[in-house]
């Protein structure tokens, strides 16, 4: 069972009495870094979920197979496939410490055992739990004028699970020119990233 979000006001308790330190001050410190590789990719999920008008109420999970659960998708014949589940990675030229040059883009795509919450315990066999593959990518270079909260700064690039599993097999990580040479992704914004689902769906 996912818990819901906190409002960002509940209180640290001291032996029954509130403080003035909030939930949001821990977040405020913990979370800030945009850059960090960690704090990026969950970055990532969550403007993904924005930018598909997902339901964000309740907290995100870590444990389950993919990361995003995408309701309501129309196929090909116009009927509604019940729900599309969506992988993002994140790759980035800037990190969070000083470089000399910027990072090389590269994204994992590794088989990985599916985690049964119910049974408590990884299933057999690795796979590719997703649908579709969301490979975000925050494009700045110059750590004065980087913003990831900008989404002028980001590119995302979709890709069907199925034509990862055959052209990559059990590869574990892809470069940002394999990606595009080798598997042709749909490249959108922000702004474009629902409507490029379901062209992608109906291919």
């Amino acid at each position: 069972m996912r818990e819901r979000v906190l409002t960002g006001n509940e209180p640290i308790i001291v032996n029954d009495v509130p403080t003035n330190t909030t939930i949001l001050d821990f977040w405020k410190w913990n979370s800030s870094d945009l850059l960090n590789n960690t704090m990026r990719g969950a970055f990532a999920e969550f403007i993904v979920c924005q930018a598909l008008e997902i339901d964000c109420t309740t907290a995100r999970v870590d444990w389950e197979p993919f990361d995003i659960e995408y309701p309501m998708i129309w196929n090909k014949n116009g009927i509604i496939k019940t729900t599309v589940n969506i992988e993002v990675k994140c790759s980035a030229y800037l990190q969070s410490y000083e470089r000399e040059t910027p990072s090389k883009i590269i994204w994992g795509i590794p088989q990985t055992l599916d985690w049964s919450a119910t049974e408590n315990k990884y299933m057999d066999g690795s796979k590719r739990n997703s649908d579709i593959y969301i490979f975000c990518l925050y494009t700045a270079t110059n750590r004065k004028t980087s913003n990831p909260l900008n989404m002028n700064f980001w590119e995302f690039y979709l890709v069907n699970t199925d034509k990862i599993n055959e052209i990559c097999g059990n590869q574990k990580t892809i470069s940002y020119s394999a990606l595009l040479k080798k598997l042709s992704p749909i490249k959108c914004y922000y702004t474009t990233i629902a409507n490029e689902i379901k062209k992608l769906l109906q291919m």
